[in-house]
């Protein structure tokens, strides 16, 4: 079988064809356009019926007319602009949680800690309220009531203090027991004990001024000042004595208020507060001793003569009143004297018992009397003498001795022991002159010695010393004590 091969482009019906559908005659070159897959997709579009801008949709590979959204960019004409004002956000919808930065939901607890974090940025900035992703701009104040736990700018300036550098330190200080609060001139500290009462002006420096004290109860014992000088306990005056030689000239201070009279020994109460003349004698009549028997002594003459009962004198009684107080013995065995102190005030007479006492070199023993300017070696007015038959013979011996109250002879060396009593006696109290008499036995030279004397003091006496004349040699042996009254 025989096959046909046409050729269109020189055919006869070809070239009528495309002299028909080619405008003017032209060529198919020249009247048609490329087959392009492009101008395929371009071809189907529509006219959108409003301005648009041709682009390339790479997810659905087509052409697409872009169309403006009329809130943030517009198509005029062939001019393609943004609109002035930004996005209207009331008209955003469909934002989840972390589509922008700004936002918070409404219903996102956790975002009230970043809200928390932001409010004061936010409301530096000058911005009063928050976007809440249901489509609406929210107020301060709906924000609070949303977040519940957080405070409005105006709420917090209402119920919370400002920040305060003083308030910082206090709040730093330790809430110890007892602890005050005291400003130190710089900042605030704590103080306690004495330290604190130092702060309060009741420190032991110090010299607060009362009204009143309560003492040991809460009002039975109320102490009070009256007037200068004068203080009551309950009201009553505490009573002030005061005195002068004689008769006081004096106005008092307050009624009950007491005066003596050092020259006569006589006492006065104030009546009044007049004048002088309402001092009044104290005597049988303003409460002295009333007339009468008392016992053992009788009282006459208003108080004045008081007559003891001689039955009332007994010798027991006297001895009691005279008898002699017994010192502490002290040993005579070593040291250049030895002394008893602390005589109290008062004392007439003392006696000092030596009993074998012995020195190491053969020099005689001495008294010595002092007061508080201490013991005195000097000035003393007496003399002594004895006597002693050693050897078959028998010497005496007599002299004046200053330096004490002589109490042996004979040399008290080792071996020659003293035995003796020496009894001093107040004979003025004025001038605290005293007296001594003593008696003294030297044992083996056999010397028997008296002394006696007188010397006065500067004050009164308060101790007296055992030594020797020369005060140089040490005691060996024996012992002494006092008795005193």
């Amino acid at each position: 079988m025989t096959t046909y091969g046409i050729d269109r482009s020189t055919s006869p019906g070809a070239a009528a064809a495309a002299a028909a559908a080619t405008p003017g005659g032209t060529s198919s070159a020249e009247a048609f356009q490329p087959q392009a897959d492009r101008l395929d997709e371009l071809s189907v579009l529509t006219d959108p019926g409003a301005d648009r801008i041709l682009f390339w949709d790479e997810s659905a590979n087509t052409l697409a007319w872009l169309a403006a959204d009329g809130t943030t960019v517009q198509i005029s004409g062939t001019t393609l602009s943004v609109i002035t004002g930004g996005v209207d956000h009331g008209g955003l919808t469909g934002l989840a949680d972390d589509d922008h930065a700004q936002y918070l939901l409404a219903s996102a607890a956790t975002n009230r800690t970043v809200f928390a974090t932001n409010w004061t940025d936010l409301t530096d900035a000058g911005e009063t309220t928050l976007h809440i992703h249901d489509g609406r701009y929210y107020t301060e104040s709906e924000i609070g009531t949303i977040l519940g736990d957080y405070l409005t700018t105006a709420a917090a300036a209402a119920t919370y203090q400002p920040l305060d550098a003083d308030l910082t330190a206090i709040a730093a200080l330790a809430n110890t027991d007892s602890n005050f609060i005291v400003g130190n001139g710089t900042t605030w500290v704590v103080e306690s004990g004495a330290t604190a009462r130092t702060s309060l002006g009741l420190g032991t420096g110090d010299s607060p001024q009362l009204t009143a004290i309560e003492l040991g109860h809460a009002t039975d014992t109320t102490l009070a000042r009256v007037a200068a000088g004068v203080a009551a306990v309950e009201g009553k005056n505490l009573s002030r004595i005061t005195s002068q030689s004689g008769v006081p000239g004096s106005t008092p201070t307050y009624v009950g208020e007491l005066n003596v009279d050092t020259t006569n020994a006589t006492a006065y109460i104030a009546t009044g507060t007049a004048s002088s003349a309402d001092w009044e004698q104290i005597d049988a009549s303003v409460g002295g001793v009333s007339d009468g028997d008392k016992g053992d002594i009788t009282v006459s003459s208003s108080g004045t003569v008081w007559t003891i009962d001689p039955a009332a004198v007994t010798e027991q009684k006297l001895a009691a009143g005279a008898t002699l107080k017994l010192g502490t013995e002290q040993a005579t065995t070593s040291g250049t004297s030895i002394d008893f102190t602390g005589i109290p005030a008062g004392t007439k007479q003392i006696v000092v018992v030596l009993e074998g006492c012995s020195l190491d070199a053969a020099v005689n023993l001495a008294v010595q009397i002092g007061d508080s300017g201490g013991i005195e070696n000097t000035g003393y007015s007496g003399g002594y003498a004895g006597f002693t038959g050693s050897g078959g013979g028998a010497n005496q011996a007599s002299g004046a001795f200053t330096g004490g109250m002589l109490a042996s002879l004979g040399g008290a060396i080792t071996g020659n022991t003293v035995d003796g009593v020496l009894v001093c006696t107040l004979k003025d109290g004025s001038n605290f002159t005293w007296t001594w008499q003593g008696a003294f036995f030297t044992a083996t030279v056999n010397w028997v010695a008296m002394s006696t004397g007188n010397k006065s003091l500067s004050a009164e006496l308060d101790r007296i010393r055992l030594t020797s004349t020369s005060g140089v040699p040490t005691f060996n042996a024996g012992s002494v004590n006092i008795a005193y009254k």
